[in-house]
Parts: structure tokens; C-alpha cells; sequence
């Protein structure tokens, strides 16, 4: 009988976790559709190659994971790196993944040869922060700890661009789906918006558009998969949602803690997207939507560093090691209620 009462203790003090410090009215996803782990680090990164229905996952202890999400399991470990891995991604097609490293090193793998290492790479810019690739996957876009970025030739295996402006590390780097444009943002709690062919032209008359969206730094931005929207969260705990061409303020969220990162969801069907937060709620948002409309909680209360839409998941994983599945099928059956 003791053990009873002390079990409904428990979950009664989980179910007050869940709700404390969400709104009264908030609809609320509590169970995921699986929990995977603990790795043996944590995530700090996540990507979806939707062709192969693979994620690459980032973690902290310098190894990169390839992971098959329906059959639920490790297919390859990359140690091309020897500290944290700040993020992986995917180039647009599929064909490379590029990896940003603590250590000081980019590394790209070819993917369809079972993840041959291409290239690793230190350009003594301090650590590497973040790394993305161009629409047409020619060239890899490269921040630094210093307020540097490069644009590498990924084919011929070069820099081919120079690109400064921030006054501090650059946290997060995007190329536009729609136009050889990208942004940066940086600890200096700026965005600059840079045009690609300026850089590689060498045109010294070039300034980069600079704007100040956030109050400190952005965490994290997305473009989502057709350019139409921008999306960027930071550590001031605020959420803004863009016109993905002329950067016009769409819709402004502020939080009650720290976002740590964005997502959009796989296709323009979805209209949905997500922000994580410090205490390990992630946010579901319906494209039109002023507020969250479903949060999905963490028992743990810890930071969700990475989250990604895939083909029937939203997948999270974070500061406790754990990759959390999400079916998006049951989000959608709560969003419609």
C-alpha cells in the first residue's frame, strides 16, 4: 500500500512539473511516441536527410552518430573531430554532410559513398560555430569563434571567400533557399545579411545589410524548406517569425526562459514549426498563430538543444542525452481540437 501512494506521489509531482510555468489553457502533448537513450554525451546537434530517412546527430563528447529513425538504430559513428560537434548538416540534396567542430576543424563527408571523409579542415579562426550549405551544394558557408566567416569551394576544396563584420563569435549561419544570399548571427546580438557573389567577387565596395531583430544573441534560425519564411529564436527568450524575402517582422512570441533552437516542419503542408527551450519544452506553432498552439514537455527539465521535423516525427534531443520521438500524427489530432 506504501508503494502505491508513493507511486501516485510521484506522478502526481511529474504532472505539476509539466504545467508549471505553462499557461492555464495550454494544450499539452505528454507522452512521446518513444524515448531513446541516454548516449553516451549529449546532443547538441541535429539534421534530417529525408531522402535516406536518416538523421546525423551531433554530441558533445566529438562524434558524429548516423542514425536510421524508422528502424530506430546507429548505422555509423564519424571521429573525424576530438571535441564537442556545435552542428551538423545536411547539403540540400543530400549528397555531403558538413561538421562544425569545438576543436577548431570543418569536416565534410561524401554520403553516398558511406560517409567518406572528404575534407577536415582548420583555417585558425577558433573554434567552428557553424556550418550550411548553399542551395546548389557548391559551396559550404563557415563560421568561426573568431568574428569570421568563409565560403568554401566544397568540389575543388578551397576557400574562395572572406566575409567579417560581427564584433563577436558568429553563433549561426543560413543560405536563403530562394537567392544566393545568407545571414549570419552573432554574439554581438546582430544579423547581417550577406550576398554570396559580393564575397567571392572580392568587391570592397560591398556592405552587408545589418540589422539587431534580438535584445541579445540569436540561438537559432531556420529558413523554412521554401524560403517563405525566416525564423529566429534567442536567449532574451524571444521568438520571431520573418517574410523569408524581405526579412519584414511577420509575428513577434516572448517566452517565459531562454530558446535554444528552431525548426520548420518537413514541407510547406505541414505549416507548422517549433522553438526548444531551456527547460526542455518544445513549442508547436501553427504558421498564422499569435501563441504556441501545443507544448511538448520533458520530465528532466533540462535544455533541448536540436529538434527536426521528419517524414512522421518531430525528433528532440538535448542536455540529457536522450533522443525523444514525437508523432506527428498525434500532434496534428491535438492541433485540430
Amino acid at each position: 500500500m506504501k508503494n502505491k501512494v508513493f507511486i501516485v506521489a510521484i506522478a502526481f509531482l511529474l504532472f505539476c512539473n509539466v504545467r508549471k510555468g505553462l499557461p492555464d489553457n495550454a494544450v499539452i502533448l505528454r507522452t512521446p511516441a518513444e524515448i531513446i537513450g541516454p548516449f553516451e554525451a549529449r546532443i547538441t546537434s541535429l539534421d534530417y536527410d529525408a531522402t535516406r530517412d536518416r538523421l546525423a546527430i551531433g554530441l558533445s563528447d566529438s562524434s558524429v552518430i548516423i542514425w536510421d529513425v524508422n528502424e530506430k538504430k546507429i548505422l555509423k559513428t564519424l571521429n573525424a573531430n576530438t571535441y564537442i560537434i556545435n552542428e551538423v548538416r545536411f547539403s540540400k540534396n543530400a549528397s555531403y554532410l558538413a561538421v562544425a567542430s569545438g576543436d577548431g576543424y570543418f569536416s565534410i563527408y561524401d554520403v553516398e559513398h558511406n560517409y567518406s571523409l572528404i575534407d577536415t579542415v582548420r583555417e585558425f579562426f577558433g573554434i567552428v560555430t557553424t556550418v550550411d550549405f548553399s542551395q546548389d551544394d557548391t559551396i559550404l558557408g563557415i563560421g568561426f569563434g573568431q568574428p569570421i566567416g568563409i565560403l568554401w569551394d566544397v568540389k575543388n576544396r578551397y576557400a574562395i571567400g572572406v566575409f567579417s563584420g560581427h564584433k563577436n563569435l558568429i553563433t549561426k549561419l543560413r543560405f536563403s533557399p530562394k537567392g544566393r544570399f545568407f545571414l549570419t548571427a552573432g554574439r554581438d546580438k546582430t544579423l547581417f545579411v550577406w550576398d554570396m557573389d559580393s564575397i567571392i567577387e572580392e568587391d570592397t565596395s560591398y556592405v552587408a545589410e545589418k540589422i539587431q531583430p534580438h535584445s541579445d544573441y540569436i540561438s537559432g534560425m531556420e529558413f523554412s524548406m521554401d524560403g517563405k519564411y525566416f525564423l529566429t529564436c534567442s536567449v532574451d527568450s524571444s521568438l520571431k517569425l520573418w517574410n523569408g524575402d524581405n526579412l519584414l517582422l511577420i509575428n513577434y512570441y516572448r517566452h517565459i526562459t531562454k530558446l535554444w533552437n528552431v525548426a520548420f516542419g518537413q514541407v510547406g503542408t505541414d505549416g507548422l514549426y517549433a522553438a526548444s527551450d531551456h527547460y526542455g519544452v518544445v513549442l508547436i506553432f501553427k504558421l498564422g498563430s499569435k501563441v504556441p498552439d501545443l507544448y511538448l514537455p520533458s520530465i528532466k527539465k533540462m535544455p533541448v538543444r536540436a529538434l527536426c521535423f521528419t517524414k512522421n516525427y518531430l525528433i528532440t534531443g538535448g542536455d540529457d542525452s536522450l533522443l525523444v520521438y514525437w508523432d506527428k500524427d498525434s500532434i496534428n489530432t491535438l492541433l485540430i481540437h
